[in-house]
């Protein structure tokens, strides 16, 4: 009984193990742009976010929406300072990958999107 109970014990441990495993392997792929992450303040209007998202998904760019919600002034500003952060190397992705001015484009797409 202690060996069969021993055996299960560690037939689940190293399917456990072998599990974390490909999660890793997983979790190491690198997406081929970086994430471009967008900080939204106050009630949003989804229907220019959805469209933005459509936009970037036919881009190829990495895109992720943040809705603050209501928030301490602080707390926005930080996260503001964190994403502005995080988006430098985005953006120099995308400038070399687009070229200048790809931003205006872009919003100029969403904007006849949108409608």
């Amino acid at each position: 009984m202690r060996k069969s109970l021993f055996i299960i014990v560690m037939a689940l441990l190293s399917g456990c193990n072998s599990e974390q495993v490909i999660g890793e392997d997983m979790s190491s792929k690198k997406s081929s742009s970086p994430l471009l992450t967008r900080y939204i303040v106050g009630k949003p209007y989804m229907p220019y976010f959805n469209a933005e998202k459509a936009v970037a998904l036919r881009w190829g760019i990495n895109l992720k929406h943040i809705f603050a919600g209501s928030k301490s002034r602080i707390e926005i500003e930080k996260g503001r300072l964190d994403v502005e952060s995080s988006n430098s190397e985005a953006y120099q992705f995308y400038d070399k990958k687009f070229g200048k001015g790809w931003q205006s484009r872009f919003k100029e797409e969403v904007e006849a999107q949108k409608k």
